[in-house]
Formats: C-alpha cells, sequence, structure tokens
C-alpha cells in the first residue's frame, strides 16, 4: 500500500477536524498522539465489539453538552463509551478542573441507564510513578469542593456507586467508599 494510500485512510478514519486540530500547536500535537495510542491499544482498555468510533469534530453530542468530546465508541449493542486523552509532562500541570467538568457533561451524556464503566479517561505520562493515585486524588477533591453539581450531573449514575445525595460526595465520603472508589480506578488509564 501506498504512503499516500495510507495517509488518505488514516484521514477519513480520523476526521479531518482531529488531525486539524492536532496540528495546530505542540500540545495539541501531543495530545492528539494521546488520541492515537489509545486507539492503538483499544483492546486494553475495552473487551467490546467496536461498531463504530467518532472523533472529536464529528460527535453530534458536543453542541448540545458543551464539551468536545475525544473519542465516541459505540458497541454492537449500541452502548456508548466516552474517552477523553490526557497528556501531561508533570501531575502539578493537572488541575483537575477540566477533568471534572468533562465528568459533568459526560455523566449528563449517558443518561439514567448509563454506568462509570462508559468514562475512560487515557492518561500519557511515564515519569511519575503515582500519577494514577494523583490523578483520582485531585478528581475527588474537585467532585467534593462542588458535591451538588456533580451530584446534579446524573443522580442516577451516581446512584450505582452508593451515592444518594450530594452529602454523599464529601471527600471523607468518597474515600470511604469502595464502590466509587473501584469505579473511578477503573475509569483512569495510564498508557505504557
Amino acid at each position: 500500500m501506498k504512503v499516500t494510500t495510507k495517509i488518505a485512510i488514516l484521514i477519513t478514519d480520523l476526521g479531518l477536524s482531529f488531525l486539524d486540530e492536532m496540528f495546530q500547536t505542540k500540545k495539541k500535537f501531543y495530545a492528539g498522539t494521546t488520541a492515537i495510542d489509545a486507539l492503538k491499544n483499544i483492546k486494553n482498555y475495552f473487551k467490546l465489539d467496536i461498531k463504530s468510533i467518532e472523533f472529536e469534530g464529528k460527535i453530534i453530542e458536543e453542541s448540545e453538552f458543551g464539551h468536545r468530546f475525544d473519542i465516541k465508541i459505540i458497541t454492537n449493542k449500541k452502548k456508548v463509551f466516552f474517552i477523553e486523552t490526557k497528556n501531561y509532562g508533570n501531575i502539578y500541570i493537572f488541575s483537575g478542573e477540566s477533568v471534572f467538568k468533562q465528568l459533568k457533561v459526560y455523566l449528563k451524556a449517558l443518561g439514567k441507564d448509563g454506568s462509570f464503566d462508559q468514562i475512560v479517561y487515557v492518561v500519557q505520562d511515564r515519569k511519575i510513578p503515582n500519577q494514577k493515585s494523583d490523578v483520582i486524588r485531585i478528581l475527588k477533591e474537585h467532585i467534593a469542593r462542588d458535591a451538588e453539581a456533580a451530584y446534579n450531573a446524573n443522580g442516577d449514575l451516581w446512584k450505582t456507586v452508593d451515592v444518594f445525595g450530594p452529602e454523599d460526595l464529601s471527600l471523607e465520603a468518597l474515600n470511604a467508599n469502595k464502590k466509587f472508589n473501584d469505579a473511578i480506578k477503573n475509569c483512569i488509564k495510564l498508557t505504557d
């Protein structure tokens, strides 16, 4: 297969808007490569029969929910998964604010029949050994800080992890909630 054919297939599969954004800045290029790496290793994150994959810029729900999803996967059973890719050279750059805003959007988009296993954050960083625990800690702090907004994003989904109201989203309650901790740990994936 010629190189130009491979590039044409890549452009068709990823979407021109994804590639256009990827080449705007160095930071966006790194984020784009993280998304491509996530796709290359998709079987590490999902044991699914994938029907289709949509990319940022082509996902219909973006305007409705006010966030540009990185990757949306639809299975043959019509179950939807969202993948958000993050690339941080230093954990201290990760404020958690954007991830928390995205989490609220994903919770809304999943609706009452959603589950936490449909949300995946793929974080690329090989420099910091405790990054997953740091990402989880920071995300929990943001959830606790704005518990009412977090809960109101999708109360039905929170109930699946034994959270029955905003009061159950305090930092102490989140740290003690095994079901929530297992769910959130499964949402965060690190690339090798």
